[in-house]
């Protein structure tokens, strides 16, 4: 599994159990990143560091994905 998968779930999980943790800011963001991703099947690093900051700040490990 890619980084990006992993990212494209972490983002599916995020959004669907943890979508009250989310700030408005993050899921807006979340969700254009689900969209790049199913678009492009591509992430730029800055996005994937985002991403990961925002699992990490609400406790969501992607080692379990």
């Amino acid at each position: 599994m890619t980084n990006e998968q992993r990212i494209a779930r972490g983002i599916d999980r995020a959004m669907d159990s943890r979508y009250s943790d989310l700030t408005a800011w993050e899921r807006s963001f979340l969700g254009g990143l689900r969209d790049t991703y199913h678009k492009h099947k591509t992430l730029s690093m800055k996005q994937k560091t985002a991403a990961f900051n925002v699992f990490k700040r609400i406790g969501l490990d992607l080692g379990d994905i």
